[in-house]
């Protein structure tokens, strides 16, 4: 006999884990007893060696989802006691893994419908295996009355199963039934209020016939509204103002899923897991206004019990989406999501008296062969750790703008958080210093060093420099690129030296450009640049990200392709739900309206320019490198930098924030994309594309072989970018290949404007995906290679002109296009030979990409890594700035 004190570390806090224990003990005759212990659990028990051998296996190898990382074993004194039990909790919480939301199990749904069992249609039954974890906890240890079900008193039935050592639900700290637990209400304008089955019955009856109702889920309130009601979709667009931004659907099961889209074993089982995120899959059949011109529909399956009667019944597909505009993040507080119910137009909302204490969006990924893409890491997944046997450090970095997020740091754990939103929205620059507060509270981290990213006109930039003023801590500034790369590494535990292929939309740069084709040396914390896509002169401004029809033409005047431009327009606005117009496509063309007249010439455009309220601003600070302060260092910078209108220039010529909206509101804008066909169908010379096969061509619509009448082939934004272009005005230095993207997108006439992130090369990545499906071969497109200034420097002009200039259908070069890139990416990898490549950055959401660039460099034995615990995209970024800080 002896006794023994074990330590248990890791997903052992509101999961069962101690009932787990006291059933153990006793099948094994051990008497003692266990507690939790701050964000820990603790095991003092009495008995023979050879017991305590078998409980730590058991131990283990428990079931999900518990998860015990570290068992610490202690022998000590030996003790007598009674029996073996589960006592009160007591400790303080240190750096826990604290337990994220579980969507409703197997056994609870079983009960949901069983007509016999108490839980019969109660929409918020739970059990130690499922239910809210996150979002209602107020701190640790764990127990019911430190969460928001301290308002919910146990009846007797669930008192008896709480205290049950063999009933699934003992010690579940939110099990609860119609007469104790929340309560279901409906508020229907003009009617009466309702609650329980009545509530329940009401919302089903109005999906079921197309209104949009809004309702409280887990993590936030939500709106939900069937998805084959093509005008009531519309209107949800326009309550969110949401234009064109696809939407997921909550489909009941595994089965209805499976009617929608192509699913691989993979992809059901990310949609079964018990984090229930949305997953991008391959779509069979399309709902109008839903996910359109994209490669992939989002599919979920219900994370509550509300959600799953409410699927099963509705008769169609659901579109579930965050209660919020486009752009703000999720609403949670009742008093706030009320008022937004009062002040649209939506006629009911069902909601419970159970308060939600931090949001929770939902959590989106996708699966590309074995590798898993987060899109978005949030629900079900938060605030669980990436790292859990990390450096020791505490620290708090604040990510980048587009994707806001946090990570915090402490014991050897990494906590990366997003907050799904958009910084320059109303209210979601609180929402995330809300978040960061939040989280020190709730995981016991007071940062001793800030980190955040080099760009000087973020928002996080700024919010960062508050932070380490008021707490008088270090800040450090991590270029944003070599942030993506570090992410990948403290995933994977590299140390380098990697080779990193860092392609997406934007980021400030050493040498003050913006940054977005790279080529980056990174070892331990270093970095040098080895390579990148050409630079291209590019008109800035708030709109030129979302303005594809601008960056093309200004690729198109670099490419040297001035002459053609007089004949070539790219087509101009987004898509739309409606037809493409009668116009048909010839040299990536597409006239503008008849009598349109263009009132801006190249005189207004430059008597336009201002130079006031431009302020100097001294040249920004960064990280110096190696043996650089880890306070922030200034980068040695050409000329003076200027701050208009938080737009970041760095050179002196570059003052303007003109903007070419003015004359583009004067275009035509296309009601939809061309229809492609398939790539047997109209082969192509200069971009021609034919009509649908069997499609009826309307009076207007031209004949794809025709000469096309040179009064529709110039497009009268060009004289306004050229003149802008020539003499400099408001001009950046962009490598970016999220931009090629957007450029290569409208060139092609696929998509010219970005209503939403990546509208324009997910446009272009669908038409690429259905070539390749088809067995197309890809037009062969090149970028060019030279070293300059001891880089390696891809050019862009080539690929530009063969673009326009060879032969090909617009399928077959938009998968050209894709390939181009991977080639790049492997004679890249073969001239530099390092072995270990890191990929990231947002443009390897694309699954396309992806695959080519794995597929070419896995075939010249290089290794191949990826984020597959956060997203590729600025959502990650905060990892790598951790990282960083944290590394020796």
């Amino acid at each position: 006999m002896k006794t023994i004190r074990l330590i248990a570390a890791g997903r052992v806090q509101g999961v069962g884990f101690r009932p787990f224990v006291v059933r153990l003990a006793k099948s094994l005759s051990l008497t003692g007893w266990v507690k939790n212990l701050g964000g820990i659990v603790e095991i003092r028990a009495s008995g023979e060696a050879s017991s305590f051998l078998k409980m730590e296996q058991a131990l283990r190898e428990a079931p999900y989802p518990i998860e015990v990382e570290k068992l610490e074993i202690e022998e000590l004194p030996l003790e007598s006691f009674p029996d073996f039990q589960a006592i009160e909790s007591s400790g303080k919480p240190r750096a826990p893994l604290f337990p994220a939301d579980i969507a409703i199990c197997p056994d609870c749904e079983k009960e949901l419908h069983d007509e016999k069992d108490r839980h019969f249609h109660y929409p918020f039954l739970s059990c130690t295996a499922c239910g809210p974890r996150y979002t209602i906890i107020r701190k640790l240890p764990y127990d019911r009355p430190l969460t928001t079900m301290e308002e919910f008193p146990l009846c007797g039935d669930c008192e008896k199963e709480y205290r049950d050592l063999k009933n699934r639900r003992c010690h579940g700290e939110t099990i609860c039934c119609e007469n104790c637990g929340p309560v279901l209400k409906g508020i229907i304008k003009g009617e009466k209020t309702l609650y329980k089955e009545e509530a329940m019955n009401k919302a089903i009856e109005m999906v079921r016939k197309g209104a949009i109702i809004m309702t409280k889920s887990i993590g936030g309130f939500n709106l939900a509204v069937r998805a084959d009601f093509p005008e009531s979709v519309r209107k949800l667009r326009t309550l969110k103002h949401r234009e064109g931004k696809p939407f997921a659907l909550m489909v009941s099961g595994l089965e209805k899923a499976g009617e929608l889209a192509v699913l691989s074993g993979k992809e059901k089982k990310l949609l079964a897991s018990p984090s229930r995120p949305i997953v991008l899959c391959r779509p069979k059949v399309q709902f109008k206004g839903v996910a359109e011109n994209v490669p992939r529909l989002g599919l979920f399956l219900p994370p509550s019990a509300f959600y799953t009667l409410l699927t099963e019944n509705a008769g169609a597909p659901l579109i579930v989406t965050s209660c919020n505009t486009s752009g703000s993040p999720i609403l949670y507080k009742d008093q706030e999501a009320e008022h937004f119910f009062e002040t649209h137009d939506i006629p009911a909302l069902f909601t419970n008296n159970r308060e939600i204490l931090r949001p929770a969006d939902d959590s989106v990924l996708k699966a590309v062969g074995n590798h898993v893409d987060f899109i978005r890491r949030t629900r079900g997944f938060l605030p669980e750790p990436v790292i859990r046997k990390g450096p020791k450090g505490n620290l708090l970095a604040l990510g980048a703008d587009m994707e806001p997020s946090i990570c915090l740091t402490g014991g050897g754990y990494v906590y990366p958080g997003e907050m799904p939103c958009e910084l320059t929205e109303e209210g979601s620059e609180e929402a995330l210093l809300d978040l960061e507060k939040d989280w020190e509270h709730m995981l016991g981290i007071s940062p001793e060093k800030i980190l955040c990213d080099l760009h000087p006109g973020y928002i996080s930039e700024n919010l960062a420099e508050k932070i380490v003023q008021k707490r008088a801590i270090p800040l450090t500034k991590i270029q944003h690129h070599h942030a993506h790369a570090l992410s990948v590494m403290a995933e994977h535990g590299l140390k380098g030296p990697a080779l990193a292929f860092i392609f997406d939309g934007t980021g400030y740069g050493n040498d003050g450009t913006i940054w977005g084709g790279e080529i980056l040396l990174c070892e331990g914390k270093q970095m040098k640049r080895m390579g990148h896509l050409e630079s291209l002169p590019l008109l800035s401004g708030d709109n030129s990200m979302k303005q594809a029809w601008k960056t093309a033409l200004c690729d198109l005047h670099f490419a040297g392709i001035d002459g053609p431009l007089e004949k070539i327009s790219i087509a101009q606005g987004p898509p739309s739900l409606g037809s493409w117009p009668q116009s048909g496509l010839r040299g990536c063309s597409t006239s503008t309206r008849e009598n349109e007249e263009i009132t801006s010439s190249v005189s207004d455009f430059k008597n336009s320019v201002s130079t006031e309220n431009i302020e100097t601003s001294p040249p920004p600070r960064a990280w110096g490198g190696p043996g650089a302060s880890e306070q922030s260092e200034r980068v040695e910078g050409k000329g003076l930098f200027y701050r208009y209108k938080g737009q970041i220039d760095s050179k002196a010529s570059r003052i303007s924030n003109f903007e070419m909206s003015d004359a583009a509101e004067k275009i035509a804008i296309p009601q939809g994309p061309p229809s492609l066909g398939s790539c047997r169908q109209g082969r192509l010379r200069g971009c021609t594309i034919g009509t649908r096969e069997n499609e009826e061509a309307g009076p207007s619509a031209p004949n794809p072989q025709a000469p096309i009448p040179k009064s529709s082939l110039t497009d009268p934004r060009y004289p306004l970018v050229k003149a802008a272009l020539e003499a400099k005005i408001n001009v950046i230095e962009d490598s970016a290949m999220g931009r090629l993207f957007d450029s290569v997108s409208a060139i092609l006439g696929i998509c010219s404007e970005n209503r939403f992130k990546g509208e324009c090369a997910m446009a272009l990545e669908k038409l690429a995906t259905e070539a390749r499906e088809e067995g197309c071969i890809g037009t062969k497109l090149y970028f060019t290679k030279e070293i300059r200034n001891g880089e390696l420097l891809w050019g862009r002009k080539a690929l530009i002109h063969d673009l326009l200039f060879k032969d090909g259908t617009i399928k077959e070069k938009a998968l050209g296009f894709h390939e181009a890139i991977a080639r790049m990416i492997a004679e890249s990898a073969k001239y530099f030979q390092i072995q270990d490549i890191l990929l990231s950055g947002g443009c390897f959401h694309n699954s396309l990409l992806w695959t080519l660039a794995e597929e070419a460099l896995e075939k010249e034995g290089f290794r191949v890594y990826g984020n597959e615990k956060v997203p590729c995209g600025d959502g990650g970024i905060a990892l790598g700035q951790a990282f960083w800080g944290l590394a020796k």
